[in-house]
This record gives C-alpha cells, sequence and structure tokens, in this order.
C-alpha cells in the first residue's frame, strides 16, 4: 500500500490571513487535529492542535516567571517564538513551516515510520507543490482494520 491509498482528500485548508480563532472553529467543527496552511497555491505551513495548545486567551500560556517581569522579558531564557504563538492573531504567525511531505507513491511503511521518528501525527501527500491529500494515523490504523487478514495455509498432519 501506497499513500495514495489511504490518504484523505480533499484536505481542509485554511490560508495563511486566516484568523486562529477560525482554524479553532473549523478543527472542531471537522473533528481534524490539523489544517495545512495556503498561500499563492502553495502550501506554506500547518497549524495542529499542539499550536493552539499554550494560548494567552484561555490562560494556558507558558510562564516560568519568577522575578521582574521586565527581567523576565528580557531574559535569554525567555522564548520569543512561544510568546509570539501564545499571542499570533493569523495562521501565517502560528503555523510550522517545516512540514514534512510525502508523495503518492510513498509506501506506507515509509510513512509509519517518518510519523514514528519524527514525532508528528500527520504527513501532506503532494503531487509536485500541489497538495492532494494527507495522511494521518488514524489513516493507518483504519488500513490495518480494514485490511483481511492473511490466508494460513492448512496445515499436513
Amino acid at each position: 500500500m501506497k499513500a495514495s491509498d489511504i490518504m484523505t482528500a480533499p484536505v481542509i485548508t485554511v490560508q495563511a490571513h486566516t484568523p486562529v480563532r477560525e482554524i479553532a472553529a473549523l478543527l472542531l467543527k471537522h473533528r481534524i487535529s490539523a489544517v495545512p496552511v495556503m498561500k499563492d497555491g502553495a502550501m506554506a505551513g500547518i497549524v495542529s492542535e499542539g499550536d493552539l495548545l499554550h494560548r494567552h486567551e484561555i490562560g494556558t500560556e507558558r510562564t516560568d516567571r519568577s522575578g521582574s517581569w521586565w527581567l523576565w522579558l528580557l531574559g535569554t531564557d525567555r522564548s520569543i517564538g512561544e510568546y509570539v504563538k501564545s499571542h499570533a492573531r493569523y495562521a501565517r504567525d502560528l503555523m510550522t513551516r517545516e512540514v514534512v511531505s510525502v508523495t503518492p507513491d510513498t509506501p506506507i511503511a515509509e510513512i509509519a515510520s517518518l510519523l514514528e521518528t519524527r514525532g508528528i501525527k500527520r504527513v501532506p501527500v503532494l503531487r509536485g507543490e500541489q497538495l492532494i491529500g494527507i495522511v494521518s494515523r488514524a489513516n493507518l490504523i483504519q488500513a490495518l482494520a480494514v485490511t483481511p487478514p492473511p490466508v494460513s495455509k492448512p496445515s499436513k498432519r
């Protein structure tokens, strides 16, 4: 089996200028865990549930603050990236830019290894620069569930 055999298509996507709240609503509405971000017809990144975990609006922003706020803000241990992500208003400010992707002909064994070794939950399927599908862990489990068991030969006694 290969990516094109198990991928979900068409893929629900958002634009780089899509507001974060709209992305959250889209994930809930469609019961999905991530959306690719498109810009000028090409995939620019992906926003996942993980990107939305630490948000200042809901009080889940990472706050390892101790002492004065200005020392914390200017300190070397302060991650500017974390702050930007937790306060991002649009997909372009929040998305993961370096996205691992596969082609339609990628064997599912290779996809399973990618998901495991990279610690990711899904990979977009690209034909050139065109997004044609997405393969998630759930797609791999679904393939297992619907694949008939191997036929065993009767043993000779």
